[in-house]
């Protein structure tokens, strides 16, 4: 479950409606509508919806829908921040095929919201639900397989368009600022090795093992050509209008790495939400082997170590249920003697991956 929001919505309000006069010069009878979000609004950032209309300084009237994501000031998933940076990337690839809303300015100033946000534009469609998640519940549960097909191919399509970008045509380099070294695994696991200490996880039996695990199999000096990772690639984070993806979102994990890491990401949430929960897949998604040969179509690319990057996943779940815990326990959700993270699901269903035979090319695996 994500972190509680902890603003007043009216207060909210007034603040946003004089973002727009200050930031919108010559602007006239602006109006801002009651500010909206769900009750649990994502694991770090908080997300205010809202309708805004004004007159022009040419007196023409403007009106949208929109979304502002606002920097967290305490209760951070991350230690590093990568707030600024993911407004840039968003903004970066307004001009590619990656499905994005529109992104507006971002705005410092903390004296409209007490931290720096950026806005959106609002878009219209369906999340696949988290919590519950999908696998249990919800409009995707309900969708006739045909469409739930479309729902997996146009998330995995969207998912290799972000993996298709050129890297140095948008000047993406700037994403590498929280890592060491060159791109690749190493870099990665140095990342989430240091993010272990920081929730205070060393020592965690399955985690450890998983290290040394991915010590072996990713560092073994066969990387792949680096390129745009969204980090947090899964269907829980598109947002989809007739079963088709809409919008990419949330890019707060965007890296610079192996794009086989996105690909591992994306199959390891359909695994743990239905393996990890005892639920069952919706019917008609694909097999992983059928989505790994479309990813690789897409991308001209060869996936030689999903197993490797899926038991990566399934370590990064983990260690950011543990911080979740943590932040929960400090909004006073769960008592401080709470076992969330340690024995969380995905906790469990790590120690099953590592338990799991070598995958073969028919599972999705490598040959």
């Amino acid at each position: 479950m994500p972190v509680p929001a902890q603003r007043d919505r009216g207060e909210a309000r007034e603040a946003l409606t004089r973002w727009i006069e200050a930031r919108q010069p010559g602007s006239e009878d602006v109006w801002v509508s009651e500010v909206g979000g769900p009750t649990y609004s994502g694991y770090s950032h908080e997300t205010l919806l809202f309708d805004a209309r004004w007159k022009d300084v040419a007196g023409r009237r403007v009106e949208n829908r929109f979304v502002a994501r606002v920097k967290p000031s305490r209760h951070t998933v991350f230690p590093d921040d990568a707030f600024a940076a993911e407004h840039r990337v968003m903004s970066a690839l307004g001009s590619t095929d990656v499905p994005l809303p529109k992104v507006f300015g971002l705005e410092n100033d903390p004296a409209f919201l007490g931290s720096p946000f950026f806005v959106m534009e609002r878009l219209d469609g369906d999340v696949p639900m988290d919590n519950p998640p999908y696998t249990t519940q919800g409009w995707l549960l309900d969708a006739v397989p045909e469409n739930q097909a479309r729902v997996w191919w146009s998330g995995l399509e969207a998912m290799a368009a972000v993996n298709r970008v050129d890297i140095k045509a948008f000047d993406l380099g700037f994403l590498r600022a929280s890592r060491t070294g060159e791109p690749g695994p190493a870099s990665e696991l140095a990342y989430w090795r240091e993010y272990q200490s920081w929730v205070g996880a060393n020592g965690v039996d399955a985690l450890e093992r998983a290290f040394e695990r991915l010590d072996r199999e990713l560092l073994d000096g066969s990387d792949g050509e680096p390129g745009l990772c969204w980090g947090d690639s899964r269907i829980g984070n598109q947002m989809f209008d007739d079963y088709t993806c809409v919008g990419v979102l949330d890019w707060e994990m965007a890296t610079i790495a192996e794009p086989e890491m996105d690909l591992a990401w994306f199959i390891y949430f359909d695994r743990v939400f239905s393996e990890g929960l005892n639920a069952l897949r919706p019917p008609g998604f694909p097999s992983h082997a059928a989505s790994v040969e479309r990813w690789e179509a897409l991308t001209g690319r060869t996936v030689r170590r999903l197993q490797p990057y899926m038991i990566f996943a399934g370590v990064k779940f983990s260690l950011v249920l543990m911080r979740l815990g943590v932040l929960l326990v400090e909004f006073e959700v769960l008592p401080p003697d709470t076992e969330f993270g340690i024995k969380s699901f995905a906790m469990d269903f790590l120690a099953r991956q590592l338990d799991e035979p070598p995958m073969s090319r028919s599972d999705g695996g490598r040959p």
